[in-house]
């Protein structure tokens, strides 16, 4: 009897080290950080300051909607800064088009499937 070959995937996207440096930097969930958008920087005196992320989990859980949803300030470290700066903030505070943080050339099953590589990728 012959040994079973077991074919192994390739789970490496070009933009999982900045996704891993992403959850490292703003201690945020997979979902959390597949979903940030350049609109969510809000800046202060004309520098990034922090990130509003909703709180995704707390609002399935509790179903809150809209108005009512629980959103979590990530502060901008000089880490975070220049990771954001790499990802394009500086061209996004330019053109104003509004894009996701991370690998925004993807725009479907970004939570499931972008959420999943993320984590079986680690």
């Amino acid at each position: 009897m012959g040994r079973k070959k077991i074919k192994v995937r390739n789970l490496y996207r070009e933009w999982l080290p900045d996704g891993f440096r992403l959850a490292l930097e703003s201690g945020r969930r997979r979902n959390e950080i597949t979903s940030m958008k350049m609109s969510d920087i809000v800046e202060v005196n004309e520098s990034p300051s922090y990130i509003k992320v909703e709180d995704q989990k707390v609002n399935q859980i509790r179903n809150l909607k809209d108005e009512n949803k629980k959103f979590v300030f990530v502060p901008i470290t000089k880490n975070l800064n220049d990771l954001i700066n790499k990802l394009g903030y500086e061209e996004y505070k330019k053109d104003k088009i509004d894009r996701f943080l991370l690998a925004p050339d993807i725009q479907d099953k970004r939570n499931r499937v972008m959420a999943d590589t993320l984590s079986r990728g680690f």
